[in-house]
């Protein structure tokens, strides 16, 4: 298998707009287990769109690594993932996003497949300041704190999680802040289902 490498980094992030058009992407491999920003799209910047898009295949990657972008402060809406994401036990790990930022938008989506990670686990982000909306997730999810089925950790006043399901299973090896939607909140979960 050849190895994908990531588009957008810190230093030259994504910026455009990336219609999928419902398409899948079938057998996306990454595996650098220790390099941060690892995903389709490894650093997605505010103004980005990324949308409508199906991904399989098998991602491991450092902190802040997710299928769909390692990190985004953008819009992510319509994509459907279906691929174990193994991050060699760093932080921010997430089904759809690893790291969301304040601006970021994640709606529409579904998780579905294994996350392994250690800090901020999530069946869709690993770690949100932002609003994730009408997303499911039925990953199963290992982690050692801050493990969630659709956010590890929603942080911030400004962090929202709205009409999102879960029916996945959450795994927290030391049982430290552990949830059906986010393993920690500081924001506002509202009309959410753990089935």
């Amino acid at each position: 298998r050849k190895k994908f490498t990531s588009i957008g980094s810190a230093g030259k992030p994504f910026k455009g707009i990336f219609d999928g058009n419902g398409f899948e992407i079938i057998g996306l491999y990454i595996d650098i287990s220790y390099v941060e920003y690892q995903g389709l799209f490894g650093y997605a910047d505010t103004g980005s769109e990324i949308k409508n898009l199906k991904i399989s295949g098998s991602i491991a990657g450092g902190n802040k690594s997710g299928a769909v972008a390692g990190y985004t402060n953008g819009l992510i809406s319509g994509c459907e993932v279906n691929c174990p994401v193994t991050i060699a036990w760093t932080h921010y790990h997430g089904g759809i996003a690893g790291y969301a930022g304040v601006n970021s938008i994640i709606s529409n989506c579904n998780a579905s497949g294994t996350i392994e990670g250690s800090e901020c686990v999530g069946g869709i982000a690993g770690y949100t300041e932002g609003k994730i909306t009408e997303c499911n997730s039925d990953k199963t999810i290992t982690g050692v704190k801050k493990v969630g089925g659709i956010a590890g950790y929603a942080a911030g006043t400004g962090a929202e999680i709205s009409n999102c399901s879960f029916s996945g299973t959450v795994l927290d090896v030391n049982n430290f802040y552990t949830g059906g939607i986010a393993g920690q909140t500081d924001g506002l979960i509202t009309g959410c289902a753990v089935n």
